[in-house]
Formats: C-alpha cells, structure tokens, sequence
C-alpha cells in the first residue's frame, strides 16, 4: 500500500511538472508568433495582460520577448559610460526627474531593439509594473570572465531583477538571456531560459548584489570571489563540479590535476589551458555518475583552465603556483 501511494505521488509531481513546463511552451509560443511588432512598452504590457493570467506567465512572457527582441548594444559598452547628472530642489522634483529618466530608457529600448544590462533590467521593471507583478531592480557584481575568479565583489558592473511569485522572490538575468559575448569578443544574439527562475544558490555563482539581502542563500564575498568560473551552458548541463571546489587551484610542485564531476547524461568535455593553442578532449576514469580527469599539466606555466562542453566555455578555473620556501 505505502509503495502504492509514493508510485501515485510521484505521477502527481510528473503531471505537476509536465504541466508547467507546458505552460512555458504556450507563453513562448505566443510571444515567438504573435507579439512580433511591438515598439511601444505600454501597448505589449496591454497585450500581456490580455493573453495571460498569473503571475508566473506574465513574468515569463516579459523575459522572453525581451531576450528574443531587444539585443545587446555593444558599442555601448565599449564607450565610457557617462552617468546622467541633474539638479533638483525638492524630494518630489528628485523623483520626478528620476521617473523621466528610468522611463526614457525603457522607450529607448523598445524603439532601437538595443540596451545594456541596465536597460534591459529597466525594462523588465517597467512592464512588470504595468502587469501587476512586484519586481526589483538588482545591482551588483557579476563573473564572465576568467579574471574575474579571486576577485572581491566591490565594484556593480551587471544589473538584473527579482520577482515575487507567490509568497517567494525568483531572480531573472534577461540581459543573459538575450545572450553572450564570445572569446572574439562578438555579441552572439541567442535566447536561454537559463536565467529565468535559476535557483539561488546557482544564480549567486556568478551575481553577487550590492545589497545583501537580495543573496538569497549563504555566501560570503570571499566565497563568491573564490568559486570557479561558470558560464551558462553548465547550468543546462547536469553536470556538478565537485573537486576543486575552489575556483583556484594552488599547485606546488606537481605535474597534475585531478579534476571529479558529476556528469549524469555522459557528456564529452574538453580542456584548455590558456597558453595552448586549442582545447582537446579528455578520457575520464568512471565511477558510476562521478568522472575522474587526471589533467597533464603544460610544460609552460598556465594561467588558466577551461572546460568546454559542445565547443563552448562551460567552467572555468584559475591557476596559481606556491612558491617554494
């Protein structure tokens, strides 16, 4: 009877889930056919609100259209940013010119299909806004490069934004969602639902806020500065990265690295130091889920290492050598 009722459980958590993820097929659907033509932040609020109901499908529907339409605007990041100065004599005056700047970005947005991670996290605020979804705008540290491991969260470089959904706050990067930056430093325009409700714990991999209280999950700078490089494709992957578990790996002396992952659906990975001319596959010793790499080291001394899955940067580590005493 007991083996009976988790067997029916379980169908009810399948159905559950298969359900939801349904859901999100149709909301994509929708915005991938029909919501093609807006320019106008306000009408494709309107029509938002007209073709969805809760809470969860609004939201969904805003990060898709914004990640399918609006593209990264790259020569904007290559200029210095210039921050927008203005004069006010009252809190009111403050807020107002406030509310005309903020609002200004959002139609900038939808008219040149163009913005930087402030933008788009505008953007995401102001049709939430307009569909009855509380959000918040999100500042602070984010990892994309390699350099960036071992590196204090000080500076806010990256913008995103959480939403609450029930009882409880979900985070969303769309600006990620959009898509990424490659090595040739090319804007690559590609949709993920990646950074759509990533949990907690993996989202503050690689975003750490200027508030803490926007953490989530318990994570000190250090940490954050410590932990190994993620890019998005490892999070779609399955795979667990469970030694190192420091993003810097300390050698003193030895010819090797031994690298473990868990790696359920059986992927090929490939490595590459950063002083190689190219990444190469690599043959693991496998124990069940858990794959054992014994990494040879490069007779000149690397920086850094690379894990590819499918030709692409997926975790990322750096190197550094003790010196002998």
């Amino acid at each position: 009877m007991r083996k009976r009722k988790l067997i029916i459980y379980s169908l009810l958590f399948l159905i559950i889930y298969t359900s939801k993820a349904q859901d999100y097929v149709k909301v994509d659907s929708i915005v991938k056919n029909e919501f093609t033509s807006f320019s106008n932040p306000d009408k494709l609020a309107s029509e938002i609100n007209k073709q969805f109901q809760t809470e969860e499908e609004k939201a969904r529907a805003i990060y898709t259209w914004i990640a399918l339409y609006i593209k990264y605007d790259v020569s904007a990041l290559r200029k210095k940013s210039k921050n927008i100065t203005y004069t006010y004599r009252t809190t009111e005056e403050k807020e107002t010119k406030e509310k005309k700047i903020f609002y200004r970005s959002v139609v900038q947005s939808m008219k040149k299909k163009k913005g930087v991670c402030e933008d788009y996290a505008n953007l995401f605020q102001y049709l939430c806004d307009q569909t009855g979804i509380k959000c918040a705008i999100i500042h602070g540290t984010a990892k994309t490069l390699l350099q960036d491991i071992g590196v204090l969260p000080t500076t806010s470089n990256h913008a995103w934004n959480a939403v609450r959904i029930g009882t409880g706050w979900k985070f969303v990067d769309v600006t990620w969602g959009a898509g990424y930056i490659n090595e040739t430093n090319t804007y690559i325009h590609d949709f993920t639902d990646t950074y759509f409700f990533l949990n907690p714990e993996k989202f503050a991999y690689n975003h750490y806020p200027t508030d803490s209280k926007w953490l989530l999950t318990p994570l000190s700078p250090d940490e954050f500065a410590n932990l190994p490089i993620y890019f998005r494709n490892f999070f779609d992957s399955g795979l667990e990265v469970i030694e190192p578990i420091n993003g810097i790996i300390k050698l003193s002396g030895q010819k090797h690295i031994i690298l473990k992952i868990k790696n359920p659906n059986n992927h090929t990975l490939m490595i590459k130091f950063n002083n190689e001319p190219y990444a190469y596959a690599i043959t693991p010793q496998i124990y069940g889920q858990n794959y054992i790499y014994e990494l040879t080291l490069p007779k000149k001394p690397a920086q850094y290492l690379s894990i590819y899955l499918n030709l692409q940067s997926c975790v990322g580590f750096k190197i550094s050598r003790l010196k002998h005493q």
